[in-house]
Formats: structure tokens, C-alpha cells, sequence
């Protein structure tokens, strides 16, 4: 079995996180969606959601913040 983190070198430490809080073999360790969806990897969406901030951020802001989560990148 190869570890996540050999086999992607690149990922970034939030995706590295969310993946290893999805693939627990044990139900029990597994994260529950909620627990996955308050991991900082959603961080960038969750500022964009909040209301009266979409308009301090630029739309290409916004993309790079978008980019940066991409598995690989």
C-alpha cells in the first residue's frame, strides 16, 4: 500500500486532509460529512458563501483561490 502523501506528492496539506478523513477503512474513524465539510480545504467557499464579502473579492481572486484546491496543482 502506498501513502497518500507518496502518492501525491503535490497535493496540498487541506486535500491531503479531506482525502484522508474520507478514506478510513474503519467506519468508526471515518469523518462524518459535516466534520469533512468543516475542513479548511472548503475555507475559500465558505468565504465566498458569506454574504457582503463576494463583493470585496475579485472574480480573478477568486478563481486562484479556486485553483489552488485542485488535487496535482
Amino acid at each position: 500500500q502506498e501513502p497518500l502523501e507518496m502518492k501525491f506528492p503535490n497535493i496540498s496539506y487541506s486535500a491531503l486532509a479531506l482525502m484522508k478523513g474520507c478514506l478510513r477503512m474503519d467506519p468508526a474513524e471515518r469523518q462524518s460529512c459535516e466534520q469533512l465539510l468543516q475542513q479548511p480545504y472548503f475555507d475559500s467557499l465558505r468565504e465566498a458563501a458569506e454574504p457582503g464579502r463576494e463583493h470585496e473579492k475579485s472574480p480573478r481572486k477568486a478563481a486562484r483561490l479556486t485553483r489552488k484546491h485542485t488535487p496535482g496543482v
